[in-house]
């Protein structure tokens, strides 16, 4: 309805003549007060993007309620707004072809490598994986597997959890919207390790709630026992794998 409602009023037109100007500016408000209400209400499924949003619309935080969603024209009449990034970019489809191109390609080598014949492992180095490797799971069908989503997210937001000191709590864009995950990774991971990686997760694990219900975890990262007594290592993709990319 917002672009309908460009299209109709056309503003590029109003700003050509000083008659218009006062119809120029309602109009720009209408459009600003429309986009601050669509933000109230997509902050639960989008708030590092949300965050952005509100920025560039100046609006402080009595406007970013659910009460204020339902109060049409609730910003000031003189708001200011501010130029920032483009938050939604379009997306350039010959750049994305080439990149999926690149990660199959990746995929295939990294294939070829894990089945080329291996050198035979030190007796050390045997007795320690068999001990790290441990119980194996009930053998499940390919049906079974092709259950499970995996998808590369893209870590966009990452910090430590008082409530916790084993947890981090990471937002991750999925390649359509954010999502919580927590994770267990404290000990071996700082935030600004993560924060603009490319990682793996489990993108249909129902959402779990966690911390008495205060978080809603709605995933799981792909992360390696490294030793039996401890250690973590996580498998980051490359920085032009795209989110979203489904992991076979």
């Amino acid at each position: 309805n917002a672009n309908k409602y460009i299209d109709a009023t056309a503003p590029w037109v109003l700003a050509k003549s000083e008659d218009t100007k006062p119809r120029l500016a309602r109009v720009l408000y209408n459009l600003a007060e429309t986009l601050r209400i669509c933000t109230v209400l997509l902050q639960p499924f989008m708030p590092a993007t949300c965050e952005k949003i509100f920025a560039q619309l100046g609006v402080d935080d009595s406007l970013k309620t659910w009460d204020s969603a339902a109060a049409v024209g609730s910003m000031p009449a003189n708001a200011t707004l501010h130029k920032g990034e483009n938050i939604f970019p379009r997306i350039d489809t010959a750049k994305e072809l080439a990149e999926l191109d690149a990660l199959e390609a990746a995929q295939k080598a990294a294939a070829q490598a894990a089945n080329a014949p291996a050198e035979e492992p030190k007796a050390e180095a045997a007795a320690a994986s068999a001990e790290l490797i441990g119980d194996h799971e009930e053998e499940i069908s390919f049906d079974d597997f092709c259950k499970v989503e995996l998808r590369v997210a893209e870590v966009r937001a990452c910090e430590r959890m008082k409530e916790s000191k084993k947890l981090l709590h990471l937002t991750v864009f999925d390649g359509e919207r954010e999502r919580c995950i927590l994770s267990g990774i404290a000990k071996w991971f700082a935030p600004e390790d993560l924060i603009g990686k490319k990682i793996g997760i489990v993108a249909n694990l129902a959402p779990r709630p966690m911390m008495k219900g205060k978080y809603v975890s709605e995933g799981m990262i792909f992360a390696a026992d490294t030793d039996v007594d401890g250690g973590c290592s996580i498998a980051f993709f490359p920085d032009n794998t795209p989110a979203g990319a489904r992991i076979h």
